[in-house]
């Protein structure tokens, strides 16, 4: 290292420094790491409470709908029924 010059030795410095910053980085050792991983940390809890919400709202509005469906069926079966029993009626007659 000696046989360097200053302009070199800075430089050779300098790319270890980087090199050490970015091994702690990704080890999320550094305080800018720690943030990125507190903030990905938020976003996947609010896409879990999201998603988590948007199953409730589905199951919610498929419970609705079948509900719905059954009142119409129930309604069809009473015109089915009265209209049968019309007929039966008129067929007495």
């Amino acid at each position: 290292m000696s046989q360097l010059s200053r302009r070199e030795r800075e430089a050779l410095q300098a790319q270890q420094a980087k090199e050490r910053y970015q091994k702690l980085h990704a080890e999320g050792k550094t305080d800018e790491a720690k943030a990125d991983l507190a903030r990905l940390s938020l976003i996947r809890e609010k896409r879990d409470q999201d998603a988590k919400r948007k199953m409730a709202e589905k199951e919610e509005k498929d419970a609705a709908e079948k509900e719905r469906m059954r009142e119409v069926e129930e309604r069809e079966a009473k015109k089915r029924n009265a209209a049968m029993g019309r007929e039966v009626q008129q067929a007495h007659s």
